[in-house]
């Protein structure tokens, strides 16, 4: 399957995906991940009926994870974060990140359904998808993108093997797209980052 067919395929699914009907069951007990950023530090939602819990990821043990738990309600398709609750429980270790102000951005905001896989923080238009539905997709697989060609790290590991040994292969430019400019480009195959190749594979010289 090609890259535009693989990447049509994701976008059609979402796009059919609100015209059908869900239940708040979907909603609930299902964890979201997101892209992070240099100013958005890696984080996940994990969503019950009446609840929702921010966890933020530990960069190293001096930064410790962090827990933090919303009241909420769940109306049709929408989600309304209500208040932070006041208890807060994190591991141990020293904090030396103040993320105040990025989980107050999350208090009295919402979270609106896109499809049965997607939702849609409407304060800052960052989308969160169900982590079962990113694993289904992604794994743990690497995501290339050859000359504008997809190709992941296990399923297409023989092509893939050709294409990075420097024998055969010349890259012209390599580069690391993430964040909000790989989701752009790459939907959710973009979610983890891309690493992006274009080059030529040399010319056989017979002796």
């Amino acid at each position: 399957m090609s890259s535009i067919s693989i990447i049509k395929w994701v976008n059609i699914f979402l796009l059919l995906s609100p015209f059908l009907s869900f239940s708040q069951d979907f909603f609930s007990n299902s964890t979201y991940v997101t892209y992070s950023s240099e100013s958005v530090p890696k984080h996940c939602f994990f969503i019950e009926q009446e609840k929702v819990i921010l966890k933020i990821f530990s960069k190293s043990w001096l930064s410790p994870e962090k827990t933090i738990k919303f009241s909420s309600k769940i109306k049709k398709d929408t989600i309304y974060i209500i208040e932070k609750d006041k208890s807060i429980k994190q591991r141990e270790g020293i904090n030396l990140n103040n993320d105040n102000e990025f989980v107050s951005k999350f208090n009295n905001t919402h979270f609106y359904r896109k499809s049965k896989d997607v939702i849609l923080h409407l304060e800052s238009n960052r989308p969160y998808y169900k982590k079962t539905f990113v694993d289904s997709i992604l794994g743990d697989q690497v995501v290339y993108s050859v000359n504008q060609k997809i190709l992941m790290s296990k399923k297409d590991s023989i092509a893939l093997k050709d294409i990075l040994n420097k024998q055969k292969f010349k890259a012209k430019k390599l580069k690391l797209v993430k964040g909000e400019k790989a989701i752009k480009l790459y939907g959710i195959l973009g979610l983890n980052g891309v690493i992006e190749i274009n080059g030529k594979f040399k010319k056989c010289i017979r002796k």
